[in-house]
């Protein structure tokens, strides 16, 4: 780990391994600066251009290493990305070894302002993907494990972004369908058998599992507590299973002391609402500040806005606000069931000002009877419950209404409805 930390000397025309936060180490080669060069922010920092991705970045020379030493240490199992630039770093060496006038050609360096004006392309016809190229940075590759009902959709959102994927899902089906998608949206998706192997080849990962022992199995199997593993280390881990809040102040202390930069992403709403409402990042300020440019395009694929808290626990709130309002709009449903025709019901409803999104949400559930076309899983919210009132019980806060609202949940659960759509409480309600 010493070595980790100790600069070691590269000089102009050095091939290296260079690293920029949230990354791994990339094959480049240090270059004199040209006048267009934007002016570096530390004194000791220098100017890299990064084979593969083509881009350029001011390096702190504590993360710059010759490149024959390290090649070793960062050379195995890295991702994709790394490894073309590998291929295109050899090809020069050759060519210089074999010929000592070789002229190394490298794409020249061209500010984000300039290369907009050279494009023949109007603004208008721009992709979004375009508008959030980044010249500073390569480009990430993405890892999704995929176990829960929201996986396709998020993995279709980052697919939609052009993102270069790696996948692993249980589910056969799934991952045929998600290469058949990014061969539509003309981007790559590998799928793997090992978790490890995602991993090992993506950049950024999210987790988006089952169950809270399904995430901690599977990070186990990371060697996140192995101070010998050091898979996960250099990456953004992005965990969207849910957790309690005891296990994610001990993942963010774990993922800290192996260099790991970890966050917990919640989309406001169903699987419907991906890529279309609110995305709620919780971490540490200060790595989400560092990382938010690598960031920004997934988090712009999952939502039309996203909002940073330091704090996870408001993502407890929003569930139980939801679990509180569905179970009590179900039993009004299951009222008016036995008191008026539910078709004029709902036709009422829909004119009235309480009506909204969510509610017309389950309005269509209840009218077409689809409960087990999951959109939001009912144990899911009912997790969401026992995790406000673990809280409560810390905060020596009387909940009633929670503590009431997840007897409910229960009492649905006990029903046989553990499989079914959170609207399904009706049936319970009934």
């Amino acid at each position: 780990m010493e070595m980790e930390r100790t600069a070691v000397s590269c000089k102009i025309s050095d091939f290296v391994w260079a690293k920029v936060i949230g990354y791994s180490y990339w094959p480049g080669l240090i270059l004199q600066p040209d006048r267009l060069a934007p002016p570096k922010n530390k004194s000791d920092m220098e100017w890299v251009y990064f084979f593969g991705s083509q881009n350029y970045a001011w390096v702190p020379i504590k993360y710059i290493k010759p490149y024959s030493e390290f090649k070793e240490k960062f050379g195995k199992k890295c991702p994709q990305g790394v490894l073309d630039a590998k291929y295109e770093l050899r090809k020069h060496k050759k060519r210089l070894t074999a010929n000592p006038d070789y002229v190394l050609t490298i794409a020249k360096f061209m500010p984000k302002e300039m290369r907009a004006r050279s494009k023949s392309v109007s603004k208008s016809s721009r992709s979004v993907v375009d508008e959030q190229e980044h010249y500073l940075i390569p480009e990430p590759r993405i890892g999704v494990l995929a176990g829960n009902i929201n996986a396709e959709s998020i993995i279709k959102a980052l697919i939609s972004f052009k993102h270069k994927m790696t996948i692993w899902s249980e589910s056969e089906a799934l991952c045929i369908d998600m290469k058949q998608e990014a061969a539509e949206a003309h981007t790559t998706c590998y799928v793997y058998k090992e978790p490890r192997d995602v991993v090992r080849t993506a950049d950024i990962i999210f987790s988006l599992l089952a169950s809270k022992a399904e995430a901690i199995r599977m990070l186990e199997k990371f060697g996140y507590k192995n101070d010998n593993d050091y898979l996960l280390s250099g990456k953004i881990y992005i965990e969207m299973t849910t957790i309690d809040r005891e296990t994610s102040s001990a993942n963010a202390k774990i993922f800290s002391a192996k260099g790991v930069t970890y966050f917990e992403f919640m989309i406001d709403g169903t699987k419907q609402d991906i890529g279309k409402g609110l995305v709620l990042v919780g971490g540490n300020c200060d790595q989400f500040k560092a990382t938010i440019e690598r960031l920004k395009s997934c988090l712009k694929a999952l939502g039309k806005s996203w909002y940073f808290v330091e704090n996870p626990q408001v993502f407890v709130i929003f569930q139980m606000m939801k679990a509180i309002f569905l179970a009590g709009f179900t039993e009004i449903l299951a009222l008016a069931d036995k008191s008026v025709d539910l078709n004029v019901f709902f036709e009422l409803f829909r004119n009235s000002p309480l009506h909204n999104h969510y509610f017309e949400r389950v309005c269509d559930k209840v009218e077409n009877n689809t409960y087990f076309d999951v959109q939001e899983s009912l144990p899911c919210l009912q997790h969401g419950l026992q995790r406000m009132l673990e809280l409560c019980n810390v905060w020596k806060q009387p909940a009633g209404l929670t503590s009431t609202a997840n007897q409910l949940y229960k009492h649905a659960r006990r029903m046989g409805l553990d499989e079914a759509d959170s609207s399904a409480m009706f049936l319970r309600a009934k």
